[in-house]
């Protein structure tokens, strides 16, 4: 009975290194990808905290609920975005006996603390909102349009420094999607407040809250759900695990069948699987090697699965 598996080197590029069956568990970015979303992340982090700072002050100062809904909208981003950066360079760090797929589910667990905090802070958001349409409060509208309009181009500005990013991330993908969904807040605040200006529909600004509370709660759910999805360790999102089985048993001749599958995703991108090979005929050691090579390359390029450790049964042991 032969037992495969690889290594776990983190080159940012994979490679055999001359062992036949080997093939080496790889960071899916250069170290100078990570870098550039880095920065990235730095410019993003200070220009939505300063809009976020911006829109409390306007936000207090003109009444207006709904320029402090987006301001705890772009807290939230502003976490997202810390928290991302440090899973970031958390996830770089080499790899330990004791923790050898290094530290790439803290980017995971990243995501579920935003997503939850999403939740909260809009739970606390609504409240307010039903305070205020049961007692509407005098909105400065004017005050509240030239907040709103600074908002649009701090969330457009933001968007553009994330856009090419690692949208393979999702952390990163998840701020750059939430910045849309700023944007798209923004531009209904700046529009709402020249109605409050025109018709004095002071009840027109917390039902806005409650609109962006409903936009914060699409992203979060979203969000959780991948998140919950990968720490399950359920079978990666798009990946069939019959066309796995399928193209395991069907393409390498000597595999009688693949049994006792496990797929799962460790952080963003990066997937794993576990099976047992049951063989057709007793293998020579170093033809289960190779065979073992090839299957994991096979996966690897066709499934996109970098780490594949595969136990062979030998043909006696399943007569």
């Amino acid at each position: 009975m032969g037992h495969s598996h690889h290594g776990h080197h983190h080159h940012g590029h994979g490679h055999d290194h001359g062992h036949p069956g080997l093939v080496s568990f790889t960071a899916p970015k250069s170290a100078d990808h990570r870098a550039k979303e880095k920065t990235r992340l730095w410019w993003a982090i200070g220009v939505t905290t300063t809009a976020m700072v911006v829109e409390i002050v306007g936000g207090l100062l003109s009444g207006s609920l709904a320029l402090i809904s987006d301001a705890g909208h772009m807290l939230t981003h502003s976490a997202a975005l810390g928290v991302s950066l440090v899973a970031m360079v958390l996830a770089a760090r080499p790899t330990r006996p004791e923790r050898s797929f290094g530290l790439y589910r803290v980017e995971v667990l990243a995501a579920l603390f935003n997503a939850i905090t999403l939740i909260v802070i809009t739970g606390f958001i609504a409240h307010e909102a039903y305070e205020r349409l049961r007692e509407p409060t005098a909105i400065l509208a004017w005050q509240m349009f030239g907040v709103a309009v600074f908002g649009l181009v701090v969330n457009l500005g933001t968007a553009f420094i994330l856009h090419g990013g690692g949208m393979e991330d999702l952390n990163f993908r998840s701020a750059f999607f939430h910045m849309i969904g700023d944007t798209l807040s923004s531009v209904v605040i700046v529009i709402g407040a020249l109605v409050i200006r025109a018709t004095n529909w002071f009840w027109l600004d917390p039902v806005l809250s409650v609109v962006i509370c409903l936009v914060i709660l699409y992203w979060a759910w979203g969000l959780l759900r991948d998140s919950v999805h990968i720490l399950m360790e359920s079978a990666p999102e798009g990946l069939s695990v019959s066309k796995v089985l399928d193209g395991l048993r069907g393409r390498f001749d000597p595999v009688d069948d693949v049994v006792d599958i496990h797929m799962w995703t460790i952080s963003s991108g990066m997937h794993a699987m576990t099976a047992h090979v049951r063989l057709k005929r007793d293998l020579p050691l170093a033809e289960q090697s190779r065979l073992a090579h090839d299957m994991r390359h096979y996966v690897s390029d066709e499934f996109s699965i970098g780490h594949a450790v595969f136990q062979f049964e030998a043909a006696a042991d399943h007569a």
